[in-house]
């Protein structure tokens, strides 16, 4: 394994690289991050390690690559342990899995991610898990759950000042209404 120094390195390049609108190059950078550490990696470069997972899938999801991005999901996953970080994992598992028309799998992701949110207590992880469970059970026709759960998410952004997720939420609640014909809450 090579010194901090030197994977610090990898990762200022990939976000300078990102910076200047050089997407694959910032994704070359991050991949030789990983490929000079280990999963079992502790302390800062474990860390680091699932920062440059979480954002090589980011990055791999917005240039049109949902199979890597969801491969590199997993993995954040796998190494995140029981922790916030798996929270989060699970729920872009669960976004990338939506995203790539698999509504079922999205539905599971969010569950366990809500499950595992709980058992931590953390409410962003709630909130977030909640309003991916609506968004996936609008698109199957579970049309009166998607609500429930979107308002219940909504009530846990409300209550973390979170207004970005709010209005996402908001949105997919207008949306799930529309589908109930409900044109009152709807435009609400």
């Amino acid at each position: 394994m090579e010194n901090i120094t030197t994977l610090q390195e990898h990762l200022q390049r990939a976000d300078e690289a990102r910076a200047q609108g050089k997407y694959w190059q910032a994704i070359q950078h991050y991949t030789e991050y990983l490929s000079a550490t280990v999963p079992e990696s502790v302390g800062l470069v474990h860390d680091l390690r699932l920062e440059a997972l979480v954002q090589r899938g980011d990055l791999l999801h917005q240039l049109g690559e949902p199979e890597a991005a969801l491969a590199g999901y997993n993995q954040y996953y796998l190494e995140a342990g029981s922790s916030e970080q798996a929270v989060d994992a699970l729920v872009r598992i669960g976004e990338q899995q939506a995203n790539m028309g698999d509504y079922y799998a999205a539905l599971d992701a969010h569950r366990e991610a809500l499950h595992l949110a709980e058992a931590l207590n953390i409410t962003a992880g709630r909130a977030k898990a909640l309003k991916g469970m609506g968004s996936a059970m609008m698109h199957v026709g579970r049309t009166e759950e998607a609500a429930e759960n979107l308002r219940r998410a909504l009530a846990l952004f409300s209550q973390l000042g979170d207004d970005f997720e709010s209005m996402r939420a908001w949105n997919t609640l207008g949306i799930t209404y529309s589908f109930i014909v409900a044109p009152d809450k709807a435009i609400k």
